[in-house]
């Protein structure tokens, strides 16, 4: 059993996080941030090797719509690849708490590929870019976390678990 993990992301602008920075910026008048970036996190677990499961995975994403939609949406197996490199730079996973798990999309993917595909999860990668360096305390709770003592609200503390990524994904 092997578990492979990718990112997606739209070709064109993603209009959540371009809003989402806009409050960041204007509303909360956070100076810090330079910007802000959404990926999506797929974790796909199958009784295949990595090697084949990762194939199997990129036919998938080109070939279906079954989890991104290629007309509009790319996907890497690295989320560095899409991020500067001169920056201050912080990702963090959202999950939320009661949709782990995406069935639908296994069953569709073993019926369409004859893959077996055992488990399929999404989550959010908010990828905040700073301009120097910000203490984790403050940032999550100006930015991330919506509480009595903070302004954010890129997770729900009740609904969502957040988790700071380290080199782009969860090791």
């Amino acid at each position: 059993m092997s578990q492979v993990a990718f990112f997606s992301r739209l070709q064109n602008t993603d209009l959540h996080a371009v809003s989402a920075e806009s409050v960041i910026k204007k509303e909360l008048q956070l100076d810090y941030v330079v910007g802000l970036r959404r990926f999506s996190l797929w974790e796909m677990e199958a009784d295949l090797g990595v090697a084949e499961l990762r194939q199997n995975i990129a036919q998938i994403c080109e070939r279906s719509y079954f989890v991104i939609n290629p007309n509009k949406e790319e996907m890497s197996w690295n989320v560095q690849d899409w991020l500067p490199t001169e920056d201050h730079v912080v990702s963090i996973q959202v999950r939320h708490r009661h949709t782990q798990q995406l069935d639908v999309i296994c069953d569709k993917v073993n019926l369409f590929f004859n893959v077996d595909m055992k488990r399929v999860k999404r989550s959010t990668v908010w990828t905040l870019i700073f301009n120097c360096e910000v203490e984790r305390r403050a940032w999550m709770q100006d930015i991330v976390l919506l509480g009595p003592s903070g302004t954010g609200f890129l997770a729900h503390p009740v609904t969502d678990t957040v988790t700071l990524l380290e080199n782009g994904l969860n090791d």
